[in-house]
């Protein structure tokens, strides 16, 4: 049984989407354990941004080798893993180990590991607390803060978990591979229709430094767009997108650090589960496009969609 005052160490992912999906069941582990130590582990630098300002955690470790994971692991009373493909990596840990449910796809991930969390503790969630929380947006503004005067303002992530590790050879060779991206052809279609409809938009671009390829042949034909590619941290996305009238992407990491905005969003979907991985939570003011395959979405019904959220939106 866990209790209050003992030391938690909370294993996670090198994913920056899967972090995301931990959050509201690390700020329930604090909620119901004030005076435990809780500490977590992240697999990568970038993945464990999404901690970086999180003030439910006490210290927040990157590691990567077995034996120095079981070197701190010693120190703690209880190890709870949020994602199972990263407790394989560990295998000789000693201190216990709460079994990870199965994860689904009847419902979302994030409430998924909530709710797992919640039964580990022998406790109820409330609806507050199905909510994402990656500490407060960044204290400085990327771009001009003016330029949030303008509006609309949309912004749009072009890349995926896979062409930021691969960069431009995965996306040249294995593209048709990738089943959650919408082809950059797509985006750019989108980004000509609205600037018909809408001429006084803004677009800005998202990514990691690999995607910036991806930025480049976007800015070639959209070249008023702005490139933010490779100069955004966590924070810095959600002092950004914040002050967006509109984010659009399909299912990636930083759709997620969106989710955790009040910023509406079109998240775009293929064959993976938009119940599992869509928005979170669910709310009015967004929009998931979902077709059996990432191609059978049409750029208009994405413009619908967009002329919906636009007509809906309140002035900033």
């Amino acid at each position: 049984m866990i209790k209050n005052g003992q030391n938690i160490l909370v294993l996670t992912s090198n994913s920056t989407g899967n972090n995301v999906f931990m959050t509201p069941a690390i700020k329930l582990l604090r909620k119901n354990l004030p005076d435990s130590m809780i500490e977590v582990v992240a697999l990568t630098k970038l993945s464990a941004q999404v901690y970086n300002s999180n003030p439910y955690i006490n210290r927040l470790h990157v590691i990567k080798n077995v034996s120095d994971f079981d070197k701190l692991a010693v120190n703690f009373d209880h190890v709870i893993p949020l994602h199972q493909n990263t407790i394989k990596k560990y295998k000789s840990i000693k201190t216990k180990i709460h079994t990870l449910p199965k994860i689904t796809s009847e419902h979302h991930h994030a409430d998924q590991l909530l709710d797992h969390v919640a039964n580990l503790l022998s406790v109820k969630v409330d609806s507050a607390d199905r909510q994402y929380f990656l500490g407060n947006p960044s204290k400085h503004f990327i771009i001009e803060k003016s330029f949030y005067d303008n509006e609309p303002i949309i912004n749009i992530h072009l890349g995926s978990a896979r062409a930021n590790l691969h960069g431009w050879k995965f996306w040249h060779y294995k593209r048709a591979e990738e089943d959650k991206v919408w082809n950059i052809e797509n985006y750019i279609a989108l980004a000509q229709k609205l600037l018909e409809r809408y001429p006084n938009l803004k677009i800005t671009l998202t990514g990691s430094k690999n995607e910036s390829f991806l930025a480049k042949r976007f800015i070639k034909k959209i070249p008023d767009a702005i490139n933010l590619t490779g100069e955004t941290t966590v924070q810095d996305l959600l002092q950004h997108i914040s002050n967006c009238d509109l984010f659009i992407s399909h299912d990636c990491g930083v759709l997620h650090i969106a989710s955790a905005t009040k910023t509406p969003i079109i998240a775009l979907f293929g064959p993976t589960s938009s119940v599992r991985t869509g928005p979170y939570p669910d709310r009015s003011d967004n929009i998931v496009i979902k077709r059996e395959k990432m191609s059978d979405i049409q750029v208009n019904d994405v413009v619908e969609s967009v002329n919906q959220l636009l007509i809906q939106a309140k002035p900033k």
